[in-house]
């Protein structure tokens, strides 16, 4: 055990002063009803157990005197017995203080005594850490899903679709036709009705090839696309009154996958 004064490993502390043991008290009784009541004294029940599971020790402790600190002892009897009967009381009340403590903090579990530290202090930080440490993994988890979420998108459609209308850019038109190439390959060079024209409203060219709504920076535009005898895949953008070509690029198309 370590004297709460000096640090001194062995030592029973001879008394606490008058603001610590207030504080002690204090301590455990707001301790005692969570905060909401005047401090008051320690329940008989809980200071009755204390002081009997810690006689023994203590009566070891103080019948070895001043030997056990190392502190030559006096001769007489009265001058060994009479000062370490006087000190009992205060002692075990001092014991019983510090044991308390202990026995309400090993209980609660959310504080920690220590010479120099805030009371609270402790449990404060730890919720702290805590709720940072919630933030933080929250943080982390959405802008994953944001990554993630826009990750997939770019893999599958050309930049990003308005209303399921791929939005094509004048700088990256062959890149921005093959990715839709590949992915819509049987819309585009299959048979059938003109794809997403009603939804724009758009005309579709009088040309050969397959035409399908789409944006140009933002501008509704058809885009038609037709496979030259070479096997060469061309693409036109074509105003939406289907009366001039606003861009176009030629490009060979990936293999079909089996």
């Amino acid at each position: 055990m370590t004297g709460p004064h000096d640090g001194t490993p062995g030592e029973v502390p001879e008394d606490l002063t008058d603001p610590d043991e207030r504080r002690v008290r204090d301590l455990l009784a707001d301790l005692g009803s969570g905060g909401a009541h005047a401090p008051g004294p320690v329940p008989a029940d809980v200071a009755a157990r204390l002081d009997a599971a810690l006689d023994p020790a203590l009566d070891a402790a103080l019948d070895a005197g001043p030997a056990a600190s190392g502190t030559p002892a006096s001769s007489g009897a009265d001058a060994t017995v009479t000062p370490l009967q006087g000190r009992r009381p205060r002692r075990r009340a001092g014991l019983l203080a510090a044991a308390a403590a202990v026995v309400v903090l090993v209980g609660g579990g959310a504080l920690v005594l220590g010479r120099g530290d805030p009371l609270g202090g402790a449990g404060g930080s730890s919720q702290s850490s805590a709720d940072s440490s919630g933030s933080s993994r929250s943080d982390a988890g959405s802008e994953a899903g944001s990554d993630g979420g826009s990750t997939g998108g770019s893999s599958e459609q050309p930049e990003a679709a308005r209303g399921g209308v791929p939005d094509l850019g004048a700088d990256t038109l062959r890149r921005d036709v093959r990715r839709l190439v590949d992915a819509d390959r049987s819309t585009l060079r299959g048979a059938g009705p003109d794809t997403g024209l009603d939804q724009t409203g758009c005309a579709a060219p009088d040309r050969p090839g397959r035409a399908r709504a789409v944006t140009l920076d933002g501008t509704p535009a058809v885009l038609l696309v037709r496979t030259l005898p070479d096997g060469t895949t061309a693409a036109q953008v074509w105003s939406c009154e289907g009366d001039r070509v606003l861009a176009g690029t030629r490009f060979r198309a990936a293999a079909p996958r089996p």
